[in-house]
């Protein structure tokens, strides 16, 4: 019974489930409420660590599709190229004047 009583105080039995362990006259209705309660502490740490794992699958894609969205704007943006609410070409003043802007390189009748 001492093995079962050691068990038990380092198992963290509630107050209820410790009486009724203590008050078991004999050893074996005393390893069966032992049992009981370290399987349902097995149950519950398995669903812990079901849990754990689920939300640091769901944790790791939300990154990951992050990054990926974080690359696709520096492509985007080192490319200059056309991306999503961007225009092709040129912008603004520059493209109604053949790509001179006003003031800037040399002037059309000179080399």
């Amino acid at each position: 019974m001492q093995l079962v009583y050691l068990l038990a105080s380092v198992s963290g039995l509630d107050l209820e489930k410790a009486q009724r362990l203590l008050e078991a006259s004999e050893q074996l209705p005393a390893m069966k409420l032992l049992h009981e309660h370290m399987r349902r502490e097995y149950q519950i740490l398995e669903l812990r660590k079901e849990i754990a794992g689920q939300a640091e699958s769901a944790m790791g894609r939300e990154q990951r599709e992050y990054l990926l969205r974080q690359q696709l704007r520096a492509i985007e943006g080192g490319a200059g190229g056309a991306g999503p609410g961007r225009r092709g070409g040129l912008r603004g003043p520059a493209a109604s004047r053949g790509g001179r802007a006003a003031g800037r390189g040399p002037p059309r009748g000179r080399a």
